[in-house]
């Protein structure tokens, strides 16, 4: 509790930041609060675990990078550093979180800057110099143990995970998606993905959401908590996608933003209220599936 929801906070104010990146200020607020009324991270926020403050450091480091200039603007290359350096001092598994997201800024920025291409690369080898050169104490002592990465990395075959490349394997975070977003939430964000994908400006969000997605369900270990990163951006495209569809249909496009953030309000009560105890392992399963379709369920079972 004493680290999960002050890195509940964290995470709420660097999604804003992020998203302030590509929307408004107003659709930005409502993207923060989205993504802490997901079932999944606010019922996390009540455990002790990394994969919360590794989810905000790993949208804090892609918020600096989005406001880089191409690598150029130092101060906010300064403020990539350090919270690439601070992600990686919690959990090795922000290398894949932010490594997508990275890779793909660097390949748009030499793409629009093909004069420039070489500078951006000696900007971007710089940094993650300056990165590994301050996360390198946390890692001196396992060296030695990189097998154990490996064999956590092929286990899940044997303890009960689908096979990498089954239906059952690719689709597995599709399916745990509805559930801990909430049915009502995935549906509006699976519209609003449809209706940003025609939408340049938002294709960098897009891009960072699938390709995580698929390096996630490559991996043979799949567990709903490893989403949790890539959930502000959901919640990001959410927002636009909304705001987008309010610039066609004014009218209902303000009832949608509405009834989204009203549906957020409900939902934060219900598994924070309406669900019993939720402290403990006998919990911890059921809170990353909470939402408010199941508030009857969970009402009479108390």
């Amino acid at each position: 509790m004493a680290v999960s929801t002050p890195a509940l906070m964290a995470l709420m104010l660097a999604t804003y930041y992020c998203a302030s990146a590509v929307c408004s200020s107003r659709t930005s607020a409502l993207a923060a609060i989205l993504t802490a009324s997901y079932p999944l991270i606010f019922g996390t926020s009540r455990s002790f675990l990394m994969d919360l403050p590794v989810a905000a450091a790993s949208i804090l480091s892609i918020a600096f990078l989005l406001r880089s200039d191409s690598l150029r603007n130092w101060k906010f290359v300064a403020g990539f550093v350090v919270s690439a350096a601070f992600g990686l001092w919690i959990k090795e598994s922000f290398i894949l979180y932010s490594g997508v997201p990275f890779i793909l800024y660097l390949a748009e920025a030499c793409l629009s800057d093909s004069e420039h291409r070489p500078a951006i690369f000696v900007r971007a080898a710089a940094a993650l110099a300056i990165v590994c050169l301050l996360a390198s104490p946390a890692y001196l002592s396992l060296f030695t143990q990189f097998g154990l990465f490996f064999e956590a990395a092929t286990i899940g075959g044997k303890i009960g995970f689908p096979t990498v490349f089954s239906w059952d394997g690719l689709t597995l975070y599709f399916r745990q998606m509805s559930e801990t977003m909430s049915p009502v939430l995935f549906v509006v964000f699976s519209v609003s993905f449809f209706i940003c994908a025609f939408r340049r400006r938002v294709g960098f969000m897009l891009l960072w959401f699938v390709l995580t997605y698929v390096v996630l369900s490559l991996l043979q270990v799949k567990i709903s908590r490893y989403l949790m990163p890539v959930f502000p951006v959901a919640a990001i495209i959410t927002v636009e996608g909304l705001a987008l569809f309010k610039q066609s249909f004014p009218f209902a496009g303000r009832v949608a933003l509405l009834s989204t953030f009203v549906f957020c309000l409900v939902q934060f009560v219900v598994v924070s209220f309406a669900t019993g105890p939720i402290i403990g392992a006998d919990a911890f399963i059921p809170k990353e599936r909470l939402g408010i379709w199941q508030f009857t369920k969970q009402c009479s079972a108390i």
